[in-house]
């Protein structure tokens, strides 16, 4: 599929699919929840600009794991991830 659209912020179910997993990771009582993004920032931004998220920036997308290490200096030492 070609799309000027993030893929988590393509809708499912009537919400964006990044939505579902912020709502499943709120109910389960995270204490925060960090957003890794790179591509298409502004656009998620102006979509989720209600929640209370940690905006990570992964300047260069090189994969999962590098989107991880990103994230890991806010990670508490005893942080359930």
């Amino acid at each position: 599929m070609y799309s000027d659209l993030p893929k988590v912020l393509h809708t499912l179910a009537g919400k964006a699919m990044v939505q579902h997993v912020i709502d499943a990771a709120n109910e389960l009582g995270a204490a925060h929840v960090h957003l890794v993004y790179g591509h298409g920032g502004d656009l998620l931004k102006q979509a989720l600009k209600d929640d209370n998220l940690n905006w990570v920036l992964q300047a260069e997308q090189l994969g999962t794991g590098h989107a991880m290490q990103q994230a890991a200096p806010f990670f508490a030492d005893d942080e359930d991830i």
